[in-house]
């Protein structure tokens, strides 16, 4: 069975922007949704999430219909890494991820030790326990990164949807959270991670969906004359010697 299925989507805000969607995700499978800006990566994010409702077609996840689950349902089968903190309080780190254990406690609840124990192993697997007692507001870009897959690790949601994660971060910063990613991957959580960057995609693998102003694809492989298309110019993909896929003008 698929972690995700979109059948017959057809994505918009009252107004069809995309239509005629058909894809799923695997279990354990890391897939890029790439696309230039603008074509609607974040609108098909939001539908896929249950936000907001899909103009036709069904969203399942793990073969329900997700317009049938409750918010809270949605959340311990979806975890959700927005492309930064944007928080105006002061929480430390701990507390940060530990507002992914929401999902699974009842309205008047608190956080017990087996939610502690979920926290601690999810900032252990992201390489910053030592970061537990700063505060989130002062960390640097790739260290918040961090932190908010952290979080989305202690949901123990089967599906980690990443929108951008790395968009704002400096090259070291990128790097360091794209390996994290793929140690993630390597946990058997299945992921999509949204970007406009083709080597991005390269580096988690070329699994991809394709969302560009010509609709929605899901290409065999991403060559040249794929992501010329997706882009609307003349791209030629290169290997270095060293093995590293790149993409440059044709």
């Amino acid at each position: 069975m698929t972690v995700l299925t979109l059948s017959g989507v057809t994505i918009g805000h009252g107004v069809p922007l995309v239509g005629g969607i058909d894809a799923g995700l695997a279990p354990g499978s890391v897939t890029s949704l790439l696309g230039p800006n603008g074509v609607g990566k974040t609108t098909l994010i939001r539908t896929l999430m249950g936000l907001i409702p899909p103009l036709a077609g069904r969203v399942l996840v793990s073969g329900e219909d997700i317009v049938s689950l409750s918010r809270p349902a949605i959340a311990r089968r979806i975890a959700y890494v927005p492309q930064g903190y944007a928080g105006d309080f002061a929480y430390t780190v701990r507390d940060l991820v530990l507002m992914g254990r929401t999902a699974h406690l009842g309205v008047f609840a608190s956080p017990g030790p087996a939610d502690h124990d979920r926290v601690a192993a999810a900032l252990s697997a992201l390489g910053i326990a030592d970061l537990a007692d700063r505060d989130a507001l002062r960390l640097s870009g790739g260290q918040r990164q961090l932190a908010l897959i952290a979080r989305a690790l202690a949901q123990e949601a089967d599906l980690v949807v990443m929108d951008e994660p790395t968009a704002s971060l400096d090259l070291a910063n990128r790097l360091m959270v794209q390996d994290r990613i793929r140690a993630l991957a390597a946990t058997g959580r299945t992921v999509l991670i949204s970007t406009h960057e083709p080597e991005q995609a390269f580096a988690f693998g070329d699994r991809a969906w394709l969302l560009g102003w010509g609709g929605f694809a899901v290409p065999a492989s991403l060559d040249s004359a794929t992501l010329s298309r997706l882009y609307g110019i003349a791209l030629a993909v290169e290997t270095t010697p060293s093995g590293r896929q790149v993409v440059g003008p044709a």
